[in-house]
């Protein structure tokens, strides 16, 4: 709203089907708009005036503004959960059918090609411009710009990934961590040893 001492908040209302913004002041909560889902939402993200849903088996955008809504592909019950993950000004990245990670800006399109993770994927992290996946078994980090494979990390028991303030966060039910990259120094120096002087 560009008042530089308000915060706007999304709540989901489960009981309601509805999701609701909030204006968040020093002083006061003001209420500024609430759109109602034909469904609960299981996850959302937002960005700017946009919300991404997921639905009970649908992904869609809904521009709280304008209340327009935008359909984008469906996902099955198969999936461990459904994720939405704000990545950039208008674009999100999904969990979809396949193992894929699909990116979908608030029009509905793809502008980059998927990302091919595992069918189990349980969270999914921005530390630009990798996108960083969990799943039962492993970490998985994938290049945003070629969105090819880049790393793999052994990791049991995982339960959340998440990213927040340019840091990568995962927990167990035994322990939170942080996931720190490499010096871009001792990168260098890993590639140019490996011979792999294209990546």
């Amino acid at each position: 709203n560009g008042n530089p001492f308000c915060v706007e908040v999304c709540i989901v209302s489960v009981k309601r089907k509805t999701i609701q913004i909030y204006l968040v002041y020093e002083d006061k909560v003001q209420i500024l708009k609430e759109c109602c889902t034909r469904e609960q939402p299981c996850a959302v993200a937002v960005d700017g005036y946009y919300l991404c849903l997921a639905l009970t088996n649908q992904y869609i955008i809904l521009n709280y503004n304008t209340g327009a809504s935008q359909e984008l592909f469906p996902y099955t019950g198969e999936q461990k959960r459904p994720i939405v993950k704000r990545i950039g000004r208008e674009e999100f990245l999904l969990a979809a059918p396949g193992g894929l990670g699909m990116f979908a800006t608030v029009d509905g399109i793809s502008q980059r090609a998927p990302v091919r993770w595992s069918e189990k994927v349980i969270g999914a992290a921005l530390y630009f411009p990798y996108i960083i996946a969990l799943d039962e078994e492993f970490i998985t980090v994938h290049s945003m710009l070629d969105q090819q494979q880049k790393q793999t990390l052994p990791f049991k028991d995982g339960h959340i990934l998440q990213d927040f303030e340019g840091k990568v966060i995962v927990a167990t039910t035994k322990g939170v961590y942080f996931l720190v990259p490499l010096p871009l120094e001792k990168q260098i120096q890993d590639l140019l040893d490996s011979r792999r002087v294209e990546e």
